[in-house]
């Protein structure tokens, strides 16, 4: 089991009990096993988003983190592949975004398994943690665009945005992103082009150089009947210059969400809100695997926060996605006593498949 990210498994990871999940933490307010909430978002009222923000810095802060799993998710190791298929037409390399990521092992384990990860997360403190429990090494940068203050941090093929993802609104909702890729900069040249790329994964780095020796051995065909003028292939951007895309609101997507606990951690109205920014950041045929759960909300109050499969569809069919359920469970057991206490008699754990138009 991937427990720690010193010790990496291949990527599909193997021997994972699909019925496990992480222990129950000291955080009683915010917990239910295995859905590993990723913030415990306080009110209701959009006007209250400064106060959310700050409660869940504070519970970082002071050490209220029971919902953080000290391994990567089962769900997550049990079914990468529907969130990330193997498609003949694409890279094998994908880009998966992780929203409210906490300090989840889950980033290294997409990264592990080969794709640019990017985690988006409002915590200073979950950012250092992760990069200091994790043992890697790490560039960081702050944004210097105008609008809230971001600090990226990026390792290899990981990317760790530290900022309010609902601060990306104001950019990405009014306009239309038709695109993942990234232009160069006009102003670079080849050889600016290939020092930027010094973060980026080995494997994009190979799949350029592959794709440029198979053009050079072409061109030099004996059955080339013309001379081939000379080909200057820009590098693929870093996962670092692709971060800062996004807090600009340059055109950006990805291939997957990874939404483990997400959803249910922020008040629901702001749901709609969430659902918008994640399709505008997922591209046409991408994926979102969303991980949440349900109960008699008459008999206990969240957070974790009550999401039923008309409420995903509600949310996401409007915004192009279709919507199947992977999973279910029952989890009442590995509730915290808090909301026991409340009367709950059923607590059903539920992964969703999003498939976007």
């Amino acid at each position: 089991m991937f427990r720690r990210p010193d010790v990496l498994l291949p990527g599909g990871g193997a021997d994972v009990d699909h019925q496990g999940g992480g222990e129950v933490g000291s955080n009683e307010e915010c917990e239910v096993e295995g859905v590993g909430v990723a913030g415990c978002w306080r009110g209701n009222e959009k006007g209250r988003e400064e106060e959310d923000v700050e409660g869940w810095k504070q519970r970082w802060n002071t050490g209220q983190v029971g919902f953080h799993l000290d391994e990567v998710h089962p769900l997550l190791l049990k079914h990468l592949t529907l969130l990330l298929p193997l498609e003949p037409t694409l890279p094998l390399q994908k880009s998966v975004l992780v929203p409210l990521c906490g300090k989840t092992l889950d980033l290294t384990y997409l990264a592990v398994s080969g794709h640019r990860v990017f985690g988006i997360e409002v915590s200073p403190l979950a950012g250092e943690q992760y990069f200091s429990e994790s043992r890697l090494p790490r560039t960081s940068t702050s944004s210097s665009s105008s609008g809230p203050r971001w600090r990226v941090h990026s390792s290899g093929n990981i990317v760790f945005l530290q900022g309010d993802l609902f601060s990306l609104s104001q950019r990405l909702l009014p306009q239309t992103v038709h695109t993942h890729s990234i232009p160069p900069s006009s102003s670079s040249s080849t050889s600016s082009s290939s020092s930027s790329t010094s973060t980026s994964s080995s494997t994009s780095s190979s799949t350029s150089s592959t794709s440029s020796s198979s053009l050079s051995t072409l061109s030099s065909s004996p059955h080339s009947s013309a001379p081939t003028p000379s080909l200057h292939l820009p590098s693929p951007p870093s996962v670092q210059e692709e971060a800062l895309a996004l807090i600009r609101g340059d055109p950006f997507q990805v291939d997957g969400i990874w939404d483990r606990g997400s959803m249910v951690a922020i008040p629901p109205g702001r749901r709609a809100e969430y659902a918008s920014l994640l399709a505008a950041l997922l591209r046409p045929g991408g994926r979102l695997l969303l991980l949440g759960l349900h109960y008699n909300e008459t008999q206990a109050q969240g957070p974790p926060h009550s999401l039923r499969y008309h409420d995903v569809q509600r949310l996401y069919e409007p915004l192009g996605f279709s919507v199947d359920v992977v999973a279910s469970r029952e989890v009442i057991d590995s509730a915290s006593p808090r909301m026991r206490a409340q009367g709950l008699t059923s607590i059903t754990e539920a992964l969703y498949l999003l498939k976007k138009e």
